[in-house]
């Protein structure tokens, strides 16, 4: 756009026509930026865990995963948005790497923190070393509020719990 203003300056003493043209292609692509940003905006907004909550029973349906979901005491806040965020990578990776018939989301609240499970029984952790990827991006979000996350694989399958601070109070 900085170029094509340059041009524009330059060119509307010696060719108006041309500098309109210029002028027309910095809208349009301003137009397209904006509308870029506002788009990337909408997509980065935190996501709540009940709208997680939506999304995973729709998403392993549709993957004929049996689901059972335990939801004991919902979090507010910080704790909310971390803790939509570990749902969405947990049951992403039941979709994509477990092979799962069955997925069990629990979420309980106990010693001044929100723990959050899911567990799948597909094929656990063969072959797949843990930390990598999204669970260890999710692992420092948590770390950094105080919380923290397990994973374990066995070959009957894998469990994700991760807890956050319970901006309640103590449980």
């Amino acid at each position: 756009m900085v170029v094509k203003a340059a041009a524009v300056r330059r060119l509307v003493p010696t060719d108006p026509a041309a500098a309109a043209s210029h002028a027309e292609d910095i809208e349009r692509i301003g137009r397209t930026a904006m509308s870029q940003v506002r788009d990337t905006i909408h997509d980065a907004q935190a996501p709540t865990l009940e709208e997680q909550l939506g999304a995973a029973r729709d998403a392993l349906s549709a993957a004929d995963v049996v689901t059972s979901i335990r939801i004991e005491s919902p979090p507010v806040g910080v704790a909310d948005e971390l803790l939509a965020w570990t749902l969405r990578e947990g049951v992403t990776n039941v979709l994509r790497h477990a092979s799962a018939d069955h997925c069990w989301i629990t979420l309980v609240r106990a010693g001044g923190a929100h723990r959050l499970t899911v567990c799948d029984d597909g094929v656990g952790s063969r072959g797949r070393p843990h930390g990598q990827g999204g669970l260890e991006g999710l692992r420092v979000r948590l770390e950094s509020a105080g919380g923290g996350m397990t994973t374990r694989g066995t070959p009957e399958g894998f469990t994700l719990t991760a807890w956050v601070p319970d901006e309640q109070g103590d449980a």
